[in-house]
């Protein structure tokens, strides 16, 4: 039997790591704790959008900033939420379920989040349809 292997691409959990943001379908930007730590925790970002590229920008900055969105501690968590919905509005960015970035990176100060390059996320995840 021909065998069509197909690589996970979502390491475990363990990997520490990796960067972890992710986009819900309320256009809630989750910034995990180790990425909110290595961003020097502030208080709040600007939102930047790069169209030929089809990335968002998180730029941290004093909540005094014009334009600057608060960075609000998730329940229970190191996490931090930004609410971005009317951003997402804006450049048209939607996701039919909360969505993880596959490689967020920190260039220059700003967070770089491509939307090209995204994985399912959240408790429902992708199923799979075992037999047997």
């Amino acid at each position: 039997m021909d065998r069509q292997w197909e690589e996970y691409k979502i390491g475990p959990k363990e990997n520490r790591r990796r960067l972890h943001v992710t986009l819900s379908t309320r256009g809630e930007i989750l910034i995990g704790a180790k990425t909110f730590d290595q961003l020097g925790r502030p208080d709040a970002a600007v939102l930047l959008f790069d169209r030929e590229n089809s990335s968002i920008g998180i730029r941290p900055t004093h909540p005094r900033v014009e334009n600057a969105y608060l960075l609000s501690p998730k329940k229970k968590g190191r996490h931090r939420v930004l609410r971005a919905s009317a951003f997402c509005r804006k450049y048209g960015i939607r996701v039919e379920a909360t969505t993880a970035f596959a490689s967020p990176v920190i260039d220059k100060g700003i967070l770089v989040l491509d939307l090209k390059e995204t994985i399912a996320a959240g408790r429902r995840g992708e199923r799979i349809n075992a037999e047997g």
